[in-house]
């Protein structure tokens, strides 16, 4: 490889890394800004289906979710364990950050595909396609599993939440 290839080989890496940092980050921050009744747990885009409870005990997710990143201690609220007491409105702060988790996750699976709109700056673009779907389709894929995740545990809690509200 000779050094002009090598240093546009990487001044495009560096584009493609700042691209996915901006477009994920960038929704991760922008999506907190919208209305927090948009995430409320009893909307039926967040509502969880029997059939997809079974979907993810055969999926055996209790057995892995704890193994995957949980970044929400970056905004003041970790998802990863809870803690030895909780109440009502802990669970409620809870249910909402699932939502805004799994909006999230979604929104970043169709935006990945903008990432096609760097295609043309490579030198022979139809050369590159099928490596920028599967770098977008990658991205669509990846972010099912913390999507799911939030779907399977969100019943979990509302049912904790229930029980504490009749214990009162």
């Amino acid at each position: 490889m000779d050094q002009a290839h090598f240093h546009d080989t990487l001044d495009f890496t560096l584009v493609t890394a700042a691209f996915w940092i901006a477009l994920l980050g960038g929704i991760a921050l922008g999506s907190r800004l919208l209305p927090a009744c948009w995430y409320n747990h009893k909307n039926a885009f967040f509502r969880t289906r029997a059939w997809e409870l079974k979907l993810y005990n055969a999926l055996r997710i209790r057995a892995w979710k704890d193994y995957l990143p949980e970044l929400g201690g970056i905004v003041g609220f970790a998802k990863d364990r809870l803690p030895d007491s909780v109440n009502e409105d802990y669970l409620d702060r809870f249910l909402w950050e699932t939502c805004y988790t799994e909006a999230a996750h979604w929104i970043c699976m169709f935006a990945g595909f903008s990432y096609l709109g760097l295609l043309p700056l490579v030198e022979t673009p139809r050369r590159y396609l099928g490596l920028f779907l599967g770098i977008c389709c990658f991205n669509f894929f990846a972010h099912l599993p913390f999507i799911f995740i939030q779907r399977y545990n969100r019943p979990r809690l509302e049912m904790l939440r229930d029980r504490l509200s009749h214990a009162a």
